[in-house]
């Protein structure tokens, strides 16, 4: 593995990612880590440090990736494991927010499974000596992605029991940009398969 900045950057996100896994699972089983007795609103100081971490690692991934394109040291370990990492926590955080009732199932659902898809298309036309190019709709769906789950780590209201009744308008506001990051996925996704078909065919 070549050291640069970028690569660096990399491994530090990848050894944050065990931190913030079990920062969210902690509420889990102990409930005494939250800031208030009202169980249904998300103020747990676990899932605060972890948004902050999560912050971080959506920023480096950010720093990493136009810091290797400036400066042209994008290596082939950084290709490999830089969407590997990223993928494995912002779905490892929306599996974790949906045992908790923080996401709704059917958003994880939908995010992994159009990740899989996409990324065994990708994979078949490798075989074939053709890459598909990243997709803008596929940057933004990342972009509005990051930016739904890092406001959920703050501030999230359970899906069930009183408090949902009572501040259910806040939880429909703050899931709107991972509303607008599912479209996106999904429209990707279909762009992708679009274009896919027609270079296999």
């Amino acid at each position: 593995m070549k050291k640069n900045l970028p690569n660096f950057l990399l491994l530090i996100r990848i050894a944050l990612v065990p931190i913030i896994i079990v920062l969210l699972i902690i509420p889990i089983y102990n409930n005494n880590f939250a800031y208030t007795t009202n169980k249904n609103l998300g103020t747990h100081w676990t899932d605060i440090a972890a948004g902050i971490i999560f912050i971080i690692c959506a920023f480096t991934d950010w720093l990493d990736g136009w810091w290797a394109r400036k400066f042209n040291q994008v290596t082939t370990f950084g290709k490999f494991f830089d969407p590997l990492a990223d993928k494995i926590l912002v779905n490892t955080v929306l599996i974790i927010f949906s045992s908790r009732g923080i996401v709704p199932i059917v958003f994880t659902v939908l995010f992994i499974a159009r990740d899989i898809l996409v990324d065994g298309l990708r994979m078949m036309l490798s075989t074939k000596g053709t890459v598909l190019p990243a997709h803008k709709l596929g940057k933004l769906k990342t972009v509005f992605q990051m930016i739904g789950l890092a406001l959920l780590f703050f501030i999230h209201v359970i899906s069930s029991g009183e408090a949902f009744k009572t501040w259910n308008y806040i939880a429909y506001l703050i899931q709107i940009p991972l509303t607008i990051g599912l479209v996106f996925s999904i429209t990707s996704g279909f762009d992708y398969y679009i274009k896919g078909y027609k270079i296999i065919k």
